[in-house]
């Protein structure tokens, strides 16, 4: 179950989000993607700044902007191009909308496999919480890296209200769901940020 859930979800990310092509017995060719340098990201838990998380650590070297990877290659590949692009040069309504419900998709299954990966699962309370970068009103964020693994940090829990006591969980991904994920902040969502404007 799960293997086929990391399956779809990177085909989901690698072939519908990022573009890229799959061979035949749909593996990645992940010569077209950047890679992520596991062994040398670090990140700063107690970075308090708003919008702040991993991606934006100076000492984090990433093998391509985040902002504009695939903005870029919108306009310089043609496949890309007609995708998104009509003969104008403006959106594709049509486009925009197939790639938002490809984004709601792969959000699913990411879910699905934090929530089944990340350690004993979590409840849907601590899930539904998780930030990726600081926000200004909901605080710090709990998805850090932490030895070149993925970790999101929980303090909610049942008991809560009971005890008065905070109990914070930390649960690690395995590789293959942290990469899905760490793809998908760092060059997916920027742009889909950008086709929302």
């Amino acid at each position: 179950m799960i293997h086929g859930l990391v399956r779809e979800a990177r085909e989901e990310l690698f072939e519908k989000l990022m573009v890229v092509r799959m061979s035949a017995d749909r593996e990645v060719d992940m010569k077209q993607v950047p890679l992520i340098y596991w062994d040398r990201m670090v990140d700063q838990p107690s970075e308090t700044r708003v919008r702040w998380s991993f991606l934006d650590d100076e000492r984090n070297q990433f093998a391509a902007c985040k902002q504009w990877w695939l903005y870029e290659r919108m306009y310089k590949e043609e496949q890309l191009r007609e995708q998104f692009m009509d003969a104008v040069g403006k959106l594709k309504r049509e486009a925009v909308a197939a790639f938002q419900r490809h984004v709601e998709r792969f959000q699913e299954l990411l879910w699905g496999l934090m929530h089944l990966c990340g350690g004993q699962p979590a409840r849907a309370p601590e899930l539904l919480g998780m930030r990726w970068k600081n926000t200004a009103y909901g605080g710090v964020r709990n998805i850090f890296i932490e030895e070149g693994l993925v970790a999101f940090v929980a303090t909610y829990h049942k008991g809560y209200r009971s005890s008065g006591n905070i109990k914070i969980v930390h649960r690690y991904l395995p590789r293959e769901v942290g990469e899905l994920l760490v793809y998908y902040l760092w060059l997916v969502l920027p742009f889909w940020e950008k086709l929302q404007f």
